[in-house]
């Protein structure tokens, strides 16, 4: 499973590196699942790289943390729904509304916090650019394959579950035990905003 997996998004990769016109222009193509989801990936890292350096700004990747699983999750939902049709896809569409519930709760507070301005960048970035120190040759390294690829991967994993539940397991019935725990849930997102409202009311009361 793990090798034809990698296997999938390799060759999807070298699909899209080869074909540039398809790449910038991806309604040209008919790209398969993995092919979709390898484009959003290479989208982001470019994105994030270029800007990362345009700006001297390292937290390109934080904005993208609560917005790219529920693109990933609703791409291979539109795929599920688009083989089997809606009726054999409610639990894809259902994994999908959480992920959009999850991703929701995130970006609001990070949208709070300034995180979506151009010059809003996490503090601990602030820390690693100084062990490089004037090395921007290393720090530019570190900065394409840790903050910008393996971050990348790991939000891209999060789509794992859906794209195996559609390629391997293929059963996307919807059953008593998925909507309790999809219920439960969204219930612990809900204490999370409650949470988080509370922790704003302290911090203003602190101030």
């Amino acid at each position: 499973m793990v090798d034809q997996f990698c296997r999938e998004a390799f060759a999807s990769i070298h699909y899209w590196m080869t074909n540039p016109v398809k790449f910038v222009l991806p309604v040209t193509a008919t790209p398969t699942l993995m092919d979709s989801l390898m484009w959003v990936f290479l989208v982001s890292c470019i994105y994030c790289w270029v800007m990362s350096i345009l700006t001297d700004n390292l937290s390109q990747v934080d904005r993208f943390w609560s917005l790219l699983p529920p693109i990933y999750s609703l791409i291979s939902t539109y795929y599920c729904v688009r083989e089997k049709g809606v009726s054999h896809s409610f639990l894809m569409i259902v994994m999908t509304s959480i992920t959009f519930v999850w991703g929701g709760r995130l970006t609001y507070q990070f949208y709070k916090k300034d995180g979506y301005t151009l010059k809003g960048e996490d503090y601990r970035w602030i820390y690693v650019k100084e062990v490089f120190g004037d090395n921007t040759v290393f720090l530019q390294i570190f900065n394409l394959l840790f903050v910008v690829i393996y971050q990348n991967i790991l939000l891209f994993l999060l789509a794992v579950p859906q794209i195996y539940l559609l390629k391997v397991d293929s059963d996307t019935t919807f059953s008593l035990f998925d909507a309790f725990i999809a219920v439960l849930y969204v219930g612990l997102v809900s204490l999370e905003s409650a949470a988080d409202k509370q922790q704003q009311a302290f911090q203003k009361k602190k101030i």
